[in-house]
């Protein structure tokens, strides 16, 4: 995904960090939709933040909706108390204690065109917040560490949506005068604005069940337009499956009553994670035996699956700004690849994806685009969403796994969900686990994140037939990329094995011992 829009934008850096001076706990939306006017009410309970400098001015992400009132704790402020900007809402002297924000603003969704916060989708309400929509549907802490729980309540005519859907359970809802009605869904894990979903429209929907690890019961619901219902039942299938095998290989449980995938045709994005409401284009959904291809179904079980494990990988644990982006995309991407590996064949799937690797990732490695993991600064972070965040940020995660091994990676992998989990967490945050879970210096690793460029491995080896040895010498060299001339060594762990001349492994042994 790629947005150009970055003439005016500012160069936003790593180094610049700050934690918000403000935290949201909790927020309260009244959404009352219209295709030509929607209006959103937002109810926000907002308090210093403790771990941050002290600051007496709040300032709201915003993108080209001014509110339309704005009330702190209840009292309307006027038009001189106040400031909008095209890119924030300003209040100065707010108080040094939790205190309350009221807006009101209103929102055309059919003239949204840039298929960012809430538009309209064919015959739908759709939003799309990742990574930074939100702030246009209403005024907020736009940034994934500021982490809330969210009420939201959805109003709309049942003629044009009889389906109203948002993020968590839903708690009541009903019929209003005039053919109105209304849906009421709180999320009781907090999360960050990215993560927010409605979907409002004239949907059918395909429903089944699922009983978790712990025995609970959770509704499983695939909503797609009518006459497609008949092609979610792989979707469906897989669903089932990687939650299963999520339980099973990582400890994961899902966390809400019921987990919903929406799949329309005409949605932008390819699949998004919002918290148990997933969005998908529904190619990635839909399937039937007579049109679809072998490589479809395993595409779409793949897809499923990605999606659903950001549950805890990016939605329980986020990201504490976008440059951790490979924290949640890389580490789900390294989760699916494993899940696939496992359900059908290892060997296969890691053939597969290291031609793509080669293929895409290498080859932006080797360009005017090459990027590190972990970028240090930019303008628009819609055009990181790349190969090299993506698949090279699960080949890190693999080439930790190997680096300690496959026990000390299980236990580092239970402690950072039992340590990150309901934060917005960093890459140091994440190593940090599994040096603990290792007994291992792992700040090597760091270099991996940071420096952009494929290395390249160059072996030499001399035998001595006399003595039965063999040495083994190895070089690493990774070329200049844009931005970045000087390079460092990488830590690459190798592993070695003796082979016979039909293929049977023999003992190989070192002056210490084994080798392994």
């Amino acid at each position: 995904m790629f947005n150009m829009r970055t003439e005016n934008a500012p160069l936003i850096r790593l180094v610049d960090y700050t934690p918000p001076a403000f935290l949201i706990p909790s927020v309260a939306l009244d959404i009352h939709l219209a295709r030509e006017q929607a209006e959103i009410a937002a109810h926000l309970s907002i308090m210093p933040n403790p771990a941050a400098v002290p600051e007496s001015v709040l300032r709201l992400d915003l993108d080209g909706n001014p509110p339309r009132r704005v009330l702190l704790d209840g009292r309307p402020l006027q038009p001189g108390e106040y400031e909008v900007t095209d890119r924030h809402l300003i209040i100065p002297n707010v108080p040094a204690r939790p205190f309350t924000l009221e807006t009101m603003t209103l929102i055309n969704p059919s003239a949204n065109t840039a298929l960012s916060g809430l538009y309209r989708s064919g015959q739908a309400y759709c939003t799309q917040c990742e990574a930074e929509g939100f702030r246009r549907i209403t005024a907020f802490l736009d940034r994934p560490d500021v982490m809330s729980r969210y009420s939201v309540r959805i109003e709309a005519d049942r003629a044009d949506a009889p389906v109203l859907l948002a993020n968590g359970n839903r708690t009541s809802g009903g019929d209003l005068p005039g053919g109105r009605h209304f849906a009421v869904w709180q999320d009781p894990w907090p999360k960050p604005a990215y993560l927010f979903a409605l979907v409002a429209g004239d949907l059918a929907v395909v429903r089944d069940r699922f009983e978790t690890m712990s025995g609970r019961n959770v509704a499983l619901e695939i909503y797609v337009e009518h006459g497609k219902e008949d092609r979610c039942a792989w979707a469906m299938q897989s669903l089932k499956t990687c939650m299963r095998w999520d339980e099973t290989a990582f400890g994961r449980e899902y966390d809400l009553d019921v987990f919903m995938i929406v799949a329309v045709s005409d949605f932008n994005m390819g699949a998004m994670e919002n918290k148990g409401l997933n969005i998908f284009n529904d190619k990635y959904v839909l399937a039937l035996p007579d049109v679809a291809t072998d490589a479809d179904y395993v595409a779409i079980e793949a897809i499923v699956a990605h999606e659903y494990f950001h549950n805890w990988t990016g939605n329980r644990i986020t990201c504490r700004d976008w440059f951790q982006l490979c924290l949640k995309e890389g580490l789900t991407v390294f989760r699916d690849q494993e899940f696939t590996s496992d359900i059908r064949s290892r060997a296969v799937k890691r053939i597969t994806d290291v031609r793509n690797l080669r293929a895409a990732q290498f080859a932006e490695d080797g360009g005017p685009l090459a990027h590190p993991v972990r970028p240090e600064a930019y303008s628009e972070i819609n055009n990181f969403y790349t190969p090299t965040i993506y698949e090279k940020g699960a080949e890190l995660v693999r080439l930790l796994k190997v680096i300690i091994g496959a026990e000390a990676f299980a236990r580092g992998m239970a402690l950072y969900f039992e340590r990150c989990d309901g934060t917005a967490a960093t890459i140091e945050d994440f190593l940090g686990c599994f040096a603990n879970a290792s007994g291992r210096d792992l700040s090597g690793m760091l270099d991996w994140y940071a420096q952009a460029g494929t290395p390249e491995v160059t072996v030499a080896m001399a035998y001595d037939a006399a003595a039965k040895t063999a040495r083994l010498d190895l070089s690493q060299v990774t070329r200049p990329t844009p931005r970045q001339v000087d390079k460092v060594a990488l830590p690459i762990p190798l592993v070695t094995a003796l082979l016979g001349p039909d293929g049977t492994e023999l003992p190989l042994k070192t002056a210490e011992g084994p080798l392994r």
